[in-house]
């Protein structure tokens, strides 16, 4: 495909908490005068646009569309280092010394705190039924007994009490392995890379990413993924795996496919692009047909779509 025919670069509202942080950091910290990526580029270089995982639930499985290798933390390392820049990451054993060291950051500029669990911020809606979700936002200041905030979840200049703010940056729900009260500051470029170069920097991890693939472990990935939950659709379906998948799984693998198709036509990727541009319209349909409540045109969809990834890892990884 080509000109308005290819994939629209989506711009709006989408969970993409850590990359829209780093965006609103490297904006104003100090590390070059060059403009910055923008946060569908900077996803990409995170590599979490590079894979799907099955997870097992009680209320039946959940498809992440992210690789099973990588998380948020290890995605922001990624991007950074692609970007040919370097930061400081601060894990803090307690508050009390996060706090210390909090002072001193903002001093330099904004920090990035996370992860944070979604369901200790109270003006999230639904937050209680948010436990393990993890979020990440830009602390801009120490007022009092407050802390501001600029939350990428859609709340600008939010103000919490402290207290609340490190139960939430405290993480104890969330599921992948972290630190609590990390957060990352002072960050320096000292060489400014062209947009071909970062891509080149990036290129060797989204081809490992791709072709990890750790079969006949519990887990299912890849197109073997997308075919159990297609099975999974096939029969009763929960409310809860319902909404999962109709809120947030598809239109997050929608919205990272589709800048994942600009990132790497950008580049002359072009038969990868296209087949990520077809996975994302395809997810879209996934999300009608929840609308509806036909699970076996979801099943349909992810049948096709199985197919799209098996043929994306083999072009990316070949």
């Amino acid at each position: 495909m080509t000109g308005w025919e290819a994939v629209v670069p989506y711009e709006g509202n989408s969970p993409y908490c850590y990359s829209s942080a780093l965006r609103m950091c490297l904006e104003t910290w100090r590390a070059s005068e060059s403009p910055w990526p923008s946060v569908g580029f900077l996803e990409s270089l995170s590599t979490m646009p590079f894979g799907v995982f099955l997870h097992p639930s009680p209320e039946g499985p959940k498809l992440f569309f992210s690789p099973l290798s990588v998380d948020p933390d290890l995605g922001l390392e990624r991007t950074v280092d692609s970007l040919a820049a370097r930061w400081r990451t601060e894990h803090p054993p307690g508050p009390v010394q996060a706090r210390g060291l909090l002072r001193r950051a903002l001093e330099e500029g904004p920090v990035l705190a996370g992860p944070l669990d979604k369901s200790s911020l109270p003006y999230h809606p639904g937050h209680e039924h948010l436990r393990g979700v993890d979020h990440y936002v830009v602390i801009t200041g120490l007022e009092g007994d407050r802390i501001r905030i600029q939350d990428p979840g859609g709340y600008p200049e939010m103000v919490l009490p402290q207290g609340t703010f490190f139960e939430a940056w405290r993480g104890e729900g969330i599921p992948f392995p972290h630190h609590p009260y990390t957060f990352r500051w002072e960050l320096r470029r000292t060489l400014v890379p062209s947009p071909e170069e970062i891509f080149q920097r990036a290129l060797p991890r989204i081809v490992e990413t791709v072709r990890m693939d750790p079969g006949g472990q519990a887990v299912p990935v890849g197109p073997r993924a997308i075919r159990e939950a297609a099975e999974a659709f096939r029969g009763p379906v929960s409310a809860e795996m319902s909404r999962f998948h109709a809120r947030f799984s598809f239109p997050l693998g929608a919205r990272r496919s589709a800048d994942a198709a600009v990132f790497l036509r950008r580049f002359g990727l072009c038969p990868a692009a296209d087949l990520l541009g077809e996975k994302a319209r395809l997810l879209g349909e996934a999300v009608y047909a929840l609308s509806l409540s036909d699970g076996p045109a979801v099943a349909r969809t992810l049948d096709l779509l199985s197919g799209v990834e098996e043929r994306i890892r083999t072009t990316l990884s070949g």
